[in-house]
């Protein structure tokens, strides 16, 4: 099952003798979980590292006035959460974890990330130093975040979320269009209506999951 992980940015320039080795050095455990199933709750207190084997996981908050914030959406093999309140020595999450479909992932203790063996292995060293480019990352997803939030209008919002994913013209969605709307903040009527607002003024192309940008200037110039 670990030959999965070789993508996975936690290890980063591993062959896979040394990902089993992490894997077994670290008293690493798979857990399975059924759709609709908490990995970890807001007032659980961080003590692990997790994984997506398969499966798809939402991660998200509630506000005051109850309204779901998404953070991250994570649906692809190998990406890592649940790993920054685990080393900013939060108490508790503050965030809810939930599979959106049956799932698997893999559960790293926090002691294995603190200290090395006494053999100093070469693979533990690069497994620490893939953390730290994780966090770096995430520290970088949580900034694109308030600038997009901070955006001004909805459809100022909408295109600093597209612009900042683009692959070439294209930008894949892994979020449906209500956790698109939570994710900015706003409505799911409101968002809907914006998108197509923008569709029939030729700015994008919705085609399913995924939205075409026929002029990347033109949409940069709402901003």
């Amino acid at each position: 099952m670990t030959f999965r992980l070789k993508d996975s940015p936690l290890f980063y320039d591993m062959v896979q003798e040394e990902i089993d080795s992490c894997i077994s050095c670290s008293k690493a455990k798979v857990l399975e979980f059924s759709k609709d199933e908490m990995i970890f709750t807001a007032d659980a207190e961080p003590k692990s590292v997790f994984i997506l084997l398969e499966g798809d996981i939402l991660i998200y908050k509630v506000t005051l006035s109850g309204k779901r914030d998404i953070f991250m959406h994570v649906d692809k093999p190998g990406d890592v959460f649940g790993e920054v309140y685990l080393f900013m020595k939060k108490a508790r999450y503050e965030y809810y974890s939930v599979t959106l479909k049956p799932s698997k992932v893999i559960e790293i203790p926090q002691d294995y990330f603190y200290y090395t063996c006494s053999e100093n292995c070469g693979h533990h060293v690069k497994l620490i130093r893939n953390m730290m480019r994780i966090l770096a990352r995430k520290a970088y997803l949580f900034n694109l975040k308030l600038q997009i939030l901070a955006s001004g209008t909805l459809r100022q919002k909408i295109t600093r979320y597209l612009i900042e994913n683009m692959d070439g013209n294209t930008v894949r969605m892994t979020m449906n269009r209500e956790m698109f709307a939570d994710y900015l903040n706003v409505a799911r009527p409101s968002l809907s209506r914006e998108l197509m607002n923008m569709e029939n003024e030729g700015l994008l192309v919705i085609k399913g999951k995924t939205i075409e940008i026929p002029d990347p200037n033109i949409l940069d110039e709402v901003l």
